[in-house]
């Protein structure tokens, strides 16, 4: 905006507007510079506070994970000397310590890891496959869902304990334990990962289509080697001619014939044959 200057009047009003035109920007600045002074005093008062809290969350962060490793330990410790207190108070039968004492290693990985029910004060209450709920006692292993028992020996322990077990070379009678064990236990087929010898062959036999069911409480297990199927067979027909007429042996000798016959070892006739003969059909 432009000021006509007429004479000195002129001039000086224009130096009065000049001056208070000045004074209003140093107002303003100063306005400026006082929020800028109230933000500084602010974090001044409340910076110390700030820093606090921090230093207060990162402590509890790292107690809290100080403590979980503590804790962490703590029960891998304890898993680790199970068998030596249970042995120590006479809970746990002296001969399963070795075997035992792989399937309670830390390291182990397998479904078969025996771990301490934190849900228990009994020292020998534990878990198996992470979640199932067992108690030893002497050479007990029982099931505490379903309160079936099995005794920790033979055949059945080595399975248990040693993943390099061939399930295959067990007996007809040793694969019916395992085969139960294994349903009891929640033993996971599908679970990935490279599968040890034990395991690959126990899923052969929970996946083997000669596992029949017969009675109240018998499985039938039969082996897939067709001249082990023979010589049960004999042994079975031997019983029947010796008067054994149970339902047990009977519905035994049909399975075999009927996987025999699944194997193309016998033809149709001979199957026909065998049932006629133990009056089967």
């Amino acid at each position: 905006m432009m000021f006509p200057i007429r004479n000195i009047e002129d001039l000086q009003n224009l130096n009065e507007a000049i001056s208070l035109q000045n004074q209003v920007k140093v107002v303003r600045l100063q306005d400026k510079l006082g929020k800028q002074n109230f933000h500084e005093d602010i974090k001044e008062v409340f910076e110390p506070l700030t820093d606090t809290l921090k230093k207060t969350s990162e402590n509890i962060t790292k107690s809290i994970t100080e403590n979980s490793i503590k804790n962490n330990q703590a029960i891998e410790n304890l898993n680790t000397k199970l068998l030596e207190i249970m042995n120590d108070r006479g809970i746990l039968a002296s001969y399963l310590m070795s075997p035992l004492s792989k399937i309670t290693n830390p390291e182990n990985s397998t479904q078969f890891k025996l771990i301490k029910d934190s849900t228990s004060n009994r020292v020998n209450d534990l878990k198996i496959n992470n979640s199932i709920p067992i108690t030893l006692h002497n050479n007990l292993l029982t099931f505490r869902d379903t309160n079936k028992q099995f005794e920790l020996e033979g055949d059945l322990l080595k399975m248990i304990t040693n993943k390099n077990y061939n399930v295959d070379h067990a007996s007809l009678s040793d694969k019916k334990l395992m085969y139960d064990f294994a349903k009891e236990m929640h033993f996971d087929q599908r679970r990935v990962g490279n599968k040890s010898t034990r395991d690959r062959t126990l899923i052969n036999l929970l996946k083997s289509p000669a596992i029949m069911a017969s009675g109240v409480s018998k499985t039938i297990i039969l082996s897939s080697d067709p001249n082990e199927l023979c010589d049960r067979l004999k042994l079975l027909l031997q019983e029947k001619h010796a008067g054994n007429n149970s339902n047990l042996v009977d519905e035994e000798i049909v399975a075999i014939v009927d996987k025999l016959l699944e194997y193309k070892c016998i033809s149709k006739k001979q199957h026909k044959q065998i049932l006629i003969k133990c009056n089967l059909i």
